[in-house]
């Protein structure tokens, strides 16, 4: 997938595990960062493409599983895989592995996600891509 893959779990604060990759040790300003928001019933694998064509090229990239879905936990409790639960998660995600300003790329309803992480931490978002 990554030239360098780093896969770990971030803990949100109601004790809920993300899953997510990343292809850098630490997080570098100087280069262009990439946060891919797959769909619904979709997965990263979508993204194969994309992700190979970017890495090549130097792009930071973090990609993970929405909470409830696929390697995180949070399927126990339905009422929380909300779009504002989710934006939240890739924000603190974000938060946790040190970046503060990405592109992020959505497809299918990963467009609603990456349109909620825009209106509630437009400060995190350098652009989008929604597809």
């Amino acid at each position: 997938m990554f030239n360098y893959n780093e896969a770990n779990f971030f803990k949100t604060e109601d004790n809920e595990q993300i899953f997510y990759n990343k292809n850098f040790s630490s997080f570098d300003k100087s280069k262009k960062t990439i946060v891919f928001n797959y769909g619904l019933v979709c997965s990263n694998h979508h993204w194969k493409y994309q992700i190979e064509y970017f890495d090549q090229r130097g792009y930071q990239i973090l990609i993970h599983d929405y909470r409830g879905h696929f390697q995180s936990t949070g399927r126990h409790d339905v009422k929380k895989i909300t779009f504002p639960q989710m934006a939240k998660d890739i924000k603190d995600l974000c938060d946790f592995v040190g970046i503060d300003k990405a592109y992020m790329l959505g497809h299918s309803m990963g467009v609603n996600i990456t349109l909620q992480i825009a209106k509630d931490y437009p400060a995190l978002v350098q652009g989008m891509v929604l597809i």
